[in-house]
């Protein structure tokens, strides 16, 4: 997995919108080892020894790769039949071997970094406009967050070449389109983080219709991917087991701000 990760020849060519970490052999390994330490567990009286990235560039790296691994990842046929050049092969592990490998993926890439304060201005200081400005400080800061952590593995999960996600099938994903969902969702992440309150608005919006239709798609898409409680996670197929994405009230904030962005 470490040299499928860290190839410096490019993207695999099955899945050429993926982005490998050549250079980063190190972080990379420290990642592969802490996932595979939280899946093959403890003895009962070992206390908790979850690792965490200790800067903000082994964060950065541990987020790409389980966003790389998540997409290279098959568990069912119909994945393995999603990606081309894939036709024969056996899916990678069992379905639910799946599910515990991409949930704890993604409970690693969310980690915070070890003795480094919060990220993101303290939510206290901050004022924000539009939509945002009608939840706590608190709640659209956490989604904020979650976005900025998050924001590689959103950007792969929104523009992945596949197909839908086996879990949500009548979702569409955009291929092709990474420039405009990157800056949907920096743009979505600034206005949850809000502003100091010496900044006037700093909304942008779509400059062309091609940008405003992929925004638009992108907030439904991933209005409908969140989970923000257990009746939400239960909905969904295949996804038993795993932790809501954010709190309720981050949810709400979140989706309040992917309805403005995309009513714009």
């Amino acid at each position: 997995m470490c040299d499928d990760l860290t190839r410096p020849d490019g993207p695999p060519t099955t899945q050429p919108s993926l982005m490998r970490l050549p250079g980063r052999a190190g972080e990379v390994d420290l990642f592969l080892k802490e996932v595979a330490r939280r899946l093959a567990g403890r003895l009962p009286e070992q206390g908790c020894r979850n690792g965490k990235p200790t800067t903000a560039l082994q964060s950065e790296a541990w987020v790409a790769a389980a966003a790389y691994l998540d997409a290279r990842l098959h568990v069912e046929q119909q994945e393995v039949a999603n990606t081309p050049g894939h036709t024969g092969r056996k899916p990678d592990m069992s379905p639910a071997a799946g599910l515990a490998f991409r949930a704890v993926m993604a409970e690693v890439a969310d980690e915070d970094v070890d003795n480094e304060g919060a990220d993101l201005a303290n939510p206290n200081d901050t004022v924000a406009d539009g939509v945002a400005a009608e939840h706590a400080p608190q709640a659209r800061v956490e989604a904020a967050r979650k976005m900025y952590r998050n924001h590689e593995v959103l950007l792969k999960d929104l523009t992945r070449a596949d197909g839908p996600p086996v879990s949500q099938p009548g979702l569409s994903r955009l291929p092709g389109r990474e420039k405009d969902v990157e800056l949907f969702l920096r743009e979505v992440a600034r206005r949850l983080t809000g502003r100091l309150p010496e900044q006037g608005c700093r909304h942008t919006k779509p400059t062309s219709a091609q940008q405003l239709e992929t925004w638009a798609a992108a907030a439904a898409y991933l209005a409908s991917r969140l989970q923000v409680s257990a009746r939400e996670v239960a909905r969904v197929p295949n996804h038993t087991g795993r932790k809501p994405d954010m709190s309720p009230p981050a949810g709400l904030a979140l989706r309040a701000v992917l309805a403005e962005v995309a009513s714009e």
